[in-house]
Formats: C-alpha cells, sequence, structure tokens
C-alpha cells in the first residue's frame, strides 16, 4: 500500500507514546506544601473545555483536612456541578476547572487553602494554555490491492508534548478500519473480500490529547485495485516417492474467481518433497504455501561493508554482486557471489574465550532494497561456507540512523572443520517488525568454519 502525499511523513512513529494514565496523577506536580521543590500543580485548559482535578492530590500527609478553593482566576471550579469558590470541597472528590475566556491570562488557575487541625497551609493551581493535536494533513489516500490488510503510523503534532490517543470518529462503510489497541496511533484496515474501487470507503480519525482538547478531523480514504485471486487446492499432498514408484493423489483445484485452473507438478524444491499446486487462468504461480500478495524483493543496493576479494564492487568476488537475484543454485565457489578479502576473516583478532562468548564477527554488509516494505523474512543465500550469519538488523523505527536486531545467535569459540557442503538458503526466525524496512545489515562470524565463505 502506498500513503500520499508521502509514506515518510505518515511512517514515522510517534514521538511521545507514553502509557495511559490518569489525566491529573501523571500530569499535577506535588504540591507545594509536600515538598520544597516539587512547585505549584499545573494543569492545561482550553476555553470551554473542563480540566478533573483529584482533589487528594493537592496535599499530603494531612489525616482529616478541610480543602478551601479560592481566588479563582480566568475559569470556574465546580464539584458536583456547583460552583465552589470560597467554599470547602469534598477531599474524596474531583474538581472540574474550566477555562472561560480565551487566551487564557498568566495568573489563570485558583488557589486553595489546606486546614488540618490547627495549621493551614496555602497552594496554588496554575493553569496553562494547552494546545490541541494537530493531523499534519487534512486527507491522506491509501491505495493498494483488493483483500488488503494494511497497517501504518497515524503522525500527530502537539505543541505541548501532551500524550495523544487518535480515536476513529467516522468509522469506514466497507470493511473495518481500527487503531491498534497494542501500538499507539497505528491505524489498521482490513478489505473485504473481493472489494475494490477508487476511493472506496473512507475513515474519519480525530486524535485528543490528555486534557481533553480535540483536533480537527483527518480523512483517511482506500482505493483498491482489483487483482486475480490465485487458484486453490482442498488437498496439498507431501509424500515420499522411492525411483520408478507411482503415485495417484486425488485433489480438487478451485478458483474464487470463476476460471478454469489448471494444475502442474512444482520443482521447487527439487531435492525434498514433491508438491502440487494450482495456476490460474492469469498464469500466475501460486508457491508452495506462501500468500498470493506476498511480496519477495532482492537486494538493489549496498551501503557499507567489511572487506571484499575484489579490486572495485562490481569486479568477481565484489560486494556488487550481491545485488539481484541469487545466480547460482548449488553448492560451491561462484565469482558472482561476494566473497570476503581474506580466508577465515579476521579470527586471529578474536582475543579471548570472554569475546568470543560475548557478540563477535568478523565480517559485514549493509545492502538496500527498492520499496521499504513490511518484513516478515529474510533469506540469505551461501552457496559456499554457510552457517555463520550470527546477526541481522534493520533501522530504528525512532532513529533510521540506528539499528535495531531482529536476529541474533552466538557460535562456538573453537571453528569446525567444513565437512558438509551444502547450498544453504539461511532463513531464521525474526522479531516482529512493525514498521515498513528498506535496509539492513548483516554480521557473520567466518571463523566458525575453516574456509572461504560466499553470499550470492
Amino acid at each position: 500500500p502506498v500513503m500520499s502525499p508521502t509514506w515518510d511523513e505518515y511512517a514515522t512513529p510517534p514521538v511521545h507514546n507514553a502509557p495511559a494514565e490518569p489525566i491529573a496523577a501523571r500530569c499535577l506536580s506535588t504540591a507545594a506544601m509536600c515538598s520544597t521543590t516539587g512547585g505549584d500543580p499545573q494543569i492545561r485548559a482550553s476555553k470551554d473545555l473542563p480540566v478533573s482535578i483529584t482533589v487528594d492530590l493537592l496535599f499530603c500527609g494531612a489525616t482529616n483536612p478541610t480543602v478551601t478553593v479560592m481566588a479563582v482566576r480566568g475559569g470556574t471550579v465546580q464539584q458536583l456541578g456547583a460552583d465552589v469558590n470560597g467554599q470547602p470541597v469534598a477531599v474524596s472528590g474531583t474538581l472540574e476547572f474550566t477555562a472561560t475566556v480565551d487566551p487564557l491570562p498568566a495568573d489563570a488557575g485558583f488557589d486553595y487553602s489546606v486546614v488540618d487541625g490547627g495549621t493551614t497551609v496555602n497552594g496554588k493551581v496554575v493553569a496553562k494554555a494547552n494546545s490541541a493535536p494537530a493531523f499534519l494533513a487534512s486527507t491522506v489516500e491509501v491505495w493498494g490491492e483488493e483483500d488488503m490488510e494494511f497497517k501504518g503510523w497515524i503522525a500527530v503534532e502537539d505543541a505541548d508534548n501532551d500524550f495523544i490517543q487518535v480515536e476513529v470518529h467516522t468509522p469506514t462503510s466497507i470493511g473495518t478500519a481500527e487503531m491498534d489497541t497494542h501500538v499507539n496511533r497505528t491505524l489498521k484496515y482490513n478489505g473485504p473480500p473481493n472489494a475494490f474501487g477508487k476511493d472506496l470507503t473512507a475513515v474519519v480519525l480525530r486524535a485528543r490529547d490528555q486534557w481533553g482538547a480535540y483536533s480537527g478531523q483527518l480523512t483517511v480514504s482506500f482505493s483498491l485495485k482489483s487483482s486475480q485471486d490465485a487458484a486453490a487446492m482442498n488437498v496439498k499432498s507431501k509424500f515420499t516417492i522411492y525411483r520408478g514408484q507411482k503415485l495417484k493423489i486425488p485433489f480438487e483445484a478451485i478458483s474464487v474467481d470463476g476460471k478454469d485452473p489448471w494444475v502442474i507438478l512444482s520443482d521447487w524444491p527439487k531435492s525434498e518433497i514433491g508438491v502440487l499446486e494450482a495456476k490460474d487462468g492469469a498464469r500466475r504461480w501460486v508457491v508452495n504455501q506462501a500468500s498470493a500478495s506476498a511480496k519477495l524483493q532482492w537486494v538493489n543496493g549496498f551501503t557499507n561493508w567489511s572487506t571484499m576479494y575484489a579490486a572495485t564492487p562490481t569486479d568477481s568476488y565484489g560486494i556488487a554482486q550481491i545485488v539481484g537475484a541469487a545466480t547460482t543454485s548449488f553448492f560451491g565457489d561462484s565469482a558472482g557471489a561476494w566473497c570476503p578479502r581474506t580466508i577465515d576473516g579476521l579470527c586471529k583478532n578474536r582475543a579471548s574465550p570472554e569475546e568470543a562468548a560475548s557478540h563477535f564477527y568478523t565480517e559485514f554488509v549493509e545492502v538496500t532494497f527498492a520499496t521499504p516494505m513490511y518484513m516478515t523474512d529474510i533469506v540469505v543465500v551461501e552457496n559456499y561456507g554457510g552457517d555463520r550469519t550470527v546477526r541481522i538488523q534493520v533501522p530504528s523505527d525512532r532513529n533510521p540512523a540506528a539499528w535495531k536486531t531482529v536476529f541474533h545467535r552466538y557460535l562456538p569459540e573453537e571453528p569446525a572443520s567444513r565437512t558438509e557442503k551444502k547450498f544453504n538458503k539461511f532463513s531464521p526466525s525474526l522479531c516482529e517488525v512493525l514498521w515498513p524496512v528498506d535496509r539492513i545489515r548483516l554480521e557473520a562470524d567466518t571463523c566458525h568454519r575453516n574456509g572461504w565463505d560466499e553470499i550470492d
């Protein structure tokens, strides 16, 4: 899916993403009578918008106090709907300060006294002007294909750096749009099966800060293209067959779009199992059990690397050989793969067993992909050597210049002899990445096995 005006504006994670807390408890500082350094309690207020204040946050240490509100400035103070200026208030309840003027005067707020036995202490609540949150735009367009599952950040600005909650104001008429309950400011949309069209549906969002002030509305519209649904089979058979043996397997090929699918015997993976797959009228492969909407990207560039067995990046064994689809599908040396400069890398630099037990790598490469995407898997084609990838990282969602680890493992200190000659597609389990990425960093410990190592 592509969001406009630009993806980067709306893919940026929130700066202020603190967990939700009671408004007064989070934002009122310690009252002056409790601490000489706590300062006056502060609230932020907007005209005609009540702000709740828990009374027992205005004092501490008193056992049976009498709290009286005095000298209200720039608004009103009520308890249970009644004005309490100059009146004692129930200490087990809440007060509501409502600004009545805009802008607020510099001394806005109210004074209060706390009487406990024969002791009287005076305090003050300061009311500052509240700035409502604001979206970066009033409309955003999302483009994708039918049956799309979309997830994206909603960027909001707040001059006061308040905690912000984005809410659905008007739901979509087609499909389901909701804010993620686990990741603040993330919009999720699930389109209904086979629904498509320009401006198919839209959701209207509002942002609310912790003081109750709302932003203007943001309309997110969804335009979905029609796509050919992949054919399916109601039976997928995995089997072992011996040389010369014949095997009959009943199955039914199904086309969601009503076309007449035909069936072939897939030749991948060659050395493991035979898998029957369907191919629809549009002649698009359904590969194994992968979703027809899954997207595969090969490396399209490189930004940094440790060493290479080449004079320039484009030479044989140079770092440019890592770009594009793999050029070999068997174990062995290939000039079309990236190879580090020296055999076994910098193994002599491994100083101690303690260093081996911590994170250790000898070679690395940082590569790019053409389109940012929500990454679910990484496959490293290790055509020579193999089994030496120790860490994979992606750019951080909060600081793109920093790396965040999605895979990490430790290899033994003592190198193993290279007795197994296996073409390896290394695809480790990754930590979930909830933001689109277009770069990765791969680190390898080439000391783990003796001999040369290559990645295609």
